[in-house]
């Protein structure tokens, strides 16, 4: 009995980490050992426990889905910025050119050259239609204008140098000759003379060779010519010339 109370005393004091023994000897051919119940203390701080293989095969391959997936982002964003950058320097958007006016003076006679001169001064309208980015146009001015009426072509000129910013929207003037032709004909002559714009109608067709430099934050990118023909109605053909209505087409 007083073996057996001490045992309890000693569970009342360690109330943990103990493992009990039940162990009866009483059938054992040993005759030496009674049946009795042994109480084994274990200190909390010795008791070890190792994870069993599968847990680090787990956390090895979770590691690998991390990494994995850490790398792929990484290959999407600049995949994205690559694509992002082609896209925007490989689509140029041409400009858009309306005409505004169309006049027609005749010049002072040269001593020497007996033939009549006329000055045709166009005002064109151009239009950046890159609105989403930074591309500019340098218009390189080495090629022809020519104004038409009845497909007979009255007037030459060419194609000023400038600059074009991105998301503009310029004027600029045109200045044509008569060339070698000696006569307007005679409804052109009319409208260059007339005084009341009232009820006038002029069809004239005006085509133009563009060479377009087109730039990217100021650096070239592309080249193209453009061809420009334009259809267009004006009143008259003095300082009061304006356009009635026109449909300007465009390709490369």
């Amino acid at each position: 009995m007083e073996e057996r109370s001490q045992a309890q005393h000693d569970d009342d004091e360690f109330p943990r980490n103990q493992t009990t023994y039940d162990h009866d000897v009483s059938n054992t051919q040993s005759p030496h050992f009674s049946s009795r119940t042994y109480v084994v203390q274990v200190p909390k701080d010795q008791i070890y426990r190792v994870p069993p293989p599968e847990n680090a095969i787990i956390i090895e391959n979770h590691r690998n889905k991390i990494n994995q997936q850490g790398g792929s982002s990484l290959v999407g964003i600049i995949i994205g910025l690559v694509i992002g950058l082609t896209k925007l320097l490989t689509k140029h958007n041409d400009p858009q050119f309306n005409v505004k006016q169309v006049m027609v003076k005749k010049l002072n006679k040269n001593h020497r050259d007996k033939r009549p001169h006329y000055q045709y001064n166009v005002t064109i309208e151009a239009k950046n239609t890159n609105q989403m980015s930074r591309i500019s146009y340098n218009y390189r001015g080495d090629r022809g204008i020519s104004l038409f009426f009845k497909q007979k072509n009255i007037a030459r000129g060419d194609f000023p140098e400038l600059e074009q910013d991105p998301k503009s929207l310029i004027d600029f003037e045109v200045i044509l000759g008569n060339g070698d032709i000696d006569k307007l004909p005679e409804e052109v002559e009319r409208s260059m003379n007339s005084t009341n714009s009232k009820n006038q109608r002029l069809c004239l067709s005006l085509s133009m060779d563009v060479p377009i430099e087109f730039k990217v934050w100021g650096i070239s990118s592309m080249n193209k010519n453009i061809r420009v023909s334009c259809s267009l109605i004006v009143n008259i053909l003095t300082k009061n010339s304006h356009v009635i209505n026109q449909k300007c087409l465009s390709k490369s």
